[in-house]
């Protein structure tokens, strides 16, 4: 279509539409006729923008925080990441789930105790004797089920042994 063309029709279409200053009157009075007042929809779009940014703000910082290996227990951050797992783990349902996502949080919290001795940064023993009572209550967990069920933590479970005696060790050594 040429834009001659397109140019007329442009100005046709407008001037078909109805006027502005007749779409408010009409407004008006159908507003007084039925007796609604609707004030409140610009209220609801003024805000609606603000409430789509926080969640679009909220929402991207946890996930940077339940992702990013920057976010160790120093960070700002790290209570995000923590508060997340906590939800994880409430929303888990049957023992195999629960000790699944505990066995995710615990390779994590050895990940990131790798993170923090590569930075020549001391593990505090608080932090270690958490660690460890969870594992061992990781292991009473597995222990309780199935040996079916038992032979899919066998292996992730050593793994976390054998990575937290190194990193024990290791963070002596460091001291």
């Amino acid at each position: 279509m040429n834009w001659l063309l397109e140019h007329r029709l442009n100005k046709l279409a407008q001037k078909i539409g109805p006027d502005r200053v007749f779409v408010k009157r009409l407004e008006n009075r159908l507003k007084t006729q039925s007796g609604r007042h609707l004030a409140w929809i610009p209220v609801w779009k003024l805000a609606a923008v603000p409430a789509l940014l926080l969640t679009l703000v909220c929402g991207t910082t946890g996930a940077y925080a339940y992702t990013s290996d920057d976010v160790l227990p120093d960070h700002v951050l790290y209570p995000v990441r923590t508060g997340l797992e906590k939800i994880a783990e409430k929303a888990s349902i049957g023992s195999q789930t629960k000790a699944l996502v505990a066995l995710d949080h615990l390779q994590r919290r050895l990940h990131e105790d790798r993170l923090l001795l590569s930075k020549h940064m001391h593990i505090p023993q608080a932090r270690l004797d958490d660690f460890n009572w969870k594992l061992q209550k990781l292991e009473d967990d597995v222990a309780r089920m199935s040996a079916a069920r038992q032979s899919r933590f066998k292996q992730p479970l050593d793994a976390l042994v054998a990575g937290f005696n190194a990193v024990k060790a290791e963070n002596a050594a460091l001291n």
